[in-house]
C-alpha cells in the first residue's frame, strides 16, 4: 500500500507537473480521505486473496497433475480369471 501511494504521488507529480511537495500538502490537508480510501482499497483485497487462493492452488495441481500409474490391460485380464 505505501509502494503504491509512492508510485501513485510520483506519477500524478510527472503528469500534472506539480510539485511532490505540493502533493503530498494536499493529502496531509485530507488525510481522513486518503486513510479511509486506503482502508476500502484493504478491506476489498484481503478477502479477494483468501477467496482467489485456493483456486490458483487447484488450477496449480490442476496443470502439474501427474496422472497415476494404470494397470495394464494383462495383469487385469489375470485378477478377473481368479
Amino acid at each position: 500500500m505505501v509502494l503504491e501511494r509512492e508510485l501513485m504521488t510520483a506519477l500524478e507529480s510527472l503528469t500534472t507537473g506539480t510539485p511532490v511537495s505540493a502533493i503530498l500538502a494536499q493529502q496531509i490537508a485530507s488525510s481522513g480521505m486518503w486513510a479511509a480510501g486506503e482502508g476500502l482499497e484493504q478491506l476489498y483485497l484481503v478477502p479477494l486473496i483468501y477467496l482467489v487462493w485456493p483456486v490458483v492452488f487447484n488450477i496449480a495441481g490442476w496443470a502439474f497433475r501427474r496422472d497415476a500409474p494404470r494397470a495394464s490391460s494383462a495383469s487385469v485380464r489375470l485378477d478377473s480369471r481368479s
